[in-house]
């Protein structure tokens, strides 16, 4: 299908006016039409906006055109959040294979420390983190936080998503610095899992 012109963008022009530097926070939807919110939006690109929601046509259609014109596909909030951080907290499998086509880093931490893996796992998001690991996403390192994906999964009782980072060569045994020396089994049932 023909991509349309920057003229043709609506979405477009709305997004780059609210580029860069707006100060408030960052309201989100996930895949159930919850609205969620991310945190901080300083420094957010128009790229941030357009996968903010769940990823309709017309979305995707914007995402593209700022990914063909130039977008930053790993530029980061003041927070140090990417667009592919923000897809991956909401289950936006579809807009995250986007941003992967085009390189975003699957493995690009948040001024935490806290990776896309990490953030789609402690959220019960598979697709998402699937994706990650198709694209190299580590499912062993360690995040700022002293965790990892296989433990923010376990505290929330994702047992798919725990399965899946199993099948990817995380560590059953390892444990948490964070946690006390907890293991992800340690946390699952701590938290009635």
């Amino acid at each position: 299908p023909e991509q349309p012109s920057l003229e043709e963008s609506d979405d477009l022009d709305v997004l780059m006016r609210r580029d860069a530097g707006e100060e408030s926070d960052l309201d989100s939807q996930d895949e159930d039409g919850r609205r969620r919110r991310i945190g901080p939006v300083g420094h957010a690109t128009a790229l941030h906006f357009a996968v903010r929601r769940a990823f309709g046509a017309r979305n995707e259609r914007c995402a593209q055109l700022l990914l063909q014109h130039g977008a930053d596909v790993n530029a980061a909030r003041g927070d140090g959040v990417t667009a592919l951080y923000i897809c991956c907290a909401n289950g936006h499998g579809d807009a995250a294979q986007v941003l992967l086509q085009h390189g975003a880093t699957a493995d690009m931490p948040s001024s935490e420390g806290l990776t896309p893996l990490y953030i789609s796992c402690a959220n019960g998001r598979e697709v998402a983190a699937q994706l990650l690991l198709q694209h190299g996403a580590d499912a062993t390192k360690l995040m700022g936080n002293d965790t990892t994906p296989l433990l923010g999964a376990g505290w929330n009782g994702h047992e798919d998503v725990v399965r899946l980072l199993l099948s990817q060569g995380a560590a059953a045994a390892e444990t948490s610095r964070a946690g006390v020396g907890a293991t992800p089994l340690y946390v699952a049932c701590l938290n009635g899992h």
